[in-house]
């Protein structure tokens, strides 16, 4: 009985231990793939870096820090393609991490998802 206690709990640990691993191995990725979007954004090739950013989204389970979310939600914006900048900003706001609204609706990148005065009198 307590041999095969014994063996369940390392077949556990073992598990557990591969999970952590794998993980971490995943963080790395996502990180990796982060830092590649970012480059792209610098060098102004927008498009490029929000589908980097979208990537790296999902290869880590479709979650993302805030500030990744935010420069995918800027790349996208700056890539003309307003309704996947959105996307990533409802994500923001749906977990609660959207709280700085002022630097939001002032950043330049983030322009053209104002509203324009087209049609208005």
């Amino acid at each position: 009985m307590i041999r095969t206690t014994f063996i369940i709990g390392v077949v556990i640990f073992s598990c557990l231990f591969r999970v952590q691993n794998a993980h971490a191995q995943q963080g790395k990725v996502y990180d990796s793939l982060v830092t590649q979007a970012f480059g792209l954004y610098e060098i102004k090739e927008y498009k490029a870096s929000a589908q980097k950013y979208a990537e790296a989204f999902a290869f880590f389970w479709g979650k993302g820090y805030y500030g990744d979310r935010y420069n995918a939600a800027c790349s996208w914006a700056l890539a003309a393609i307003p309704d996947s900048a959105f996307v990533q900003l409802f994500k923001m706001a749906d977990n609660g991490s959207c709280t700085d609204l002022e630097h939001i609706s002032s950043d330049s990148d983030l322009n053209s998802l104002h509203p324009d005065n087209a049609g208005k009198s």
